[in-house]
């Protein structure tokens, strides 16, 4: 069984280390086409330049961190959301198998002891 990290890596590891490229390459196709635009119907727009930010995965991996120390008070792990409502057993769906509700009160009263 492949942990989670290597089945999002894909079995060639690859696949994280591509993310990052396809996403500069969109960004960097996105500008070009906004360039062009631009001059091709000869606006005036100041030019913009973009930071170009680093994968990370050539930065060296850390295996410990004295929190304190590197003055961190919070961690937010972010792995991915999506939802899910297998567990609602519930006439509360609607077409697209979302909950009606408002503010979290659906109009399904429960008989309660």
């Amino acid at each position: 069984m492949h942990s989670e990290c290597e089945r999002r890596k894909g079995h060639s590891g690859a696949r994280l280390e591509r993310e990052p490229t396809r996403a500069d390459k969109f960004e960097d196709d996105f500008v070009k086409t906004v360039d062009e635009f631009i001059a091709k119907n000869g606006l005036d727009a100041r030019e913009e330049v973009l930071p170009k930010f680093r994968d990370g995965y050539d930065a060296e991996q850390v295996s410990e961190l004295d929190l304190e120390a590197a003055n961190i008070n919070i961690v937010i792990w972010a792995t991915g959301y999506s939802f899910g409502f297998s567990m609602v057993r519930l006439p509360i769906f609607d077409g697209d198998s979302y909950p009606v509700q408002k503010r979290g009160i659906t109009r399904y009263r429960i008989c309660t002891l």
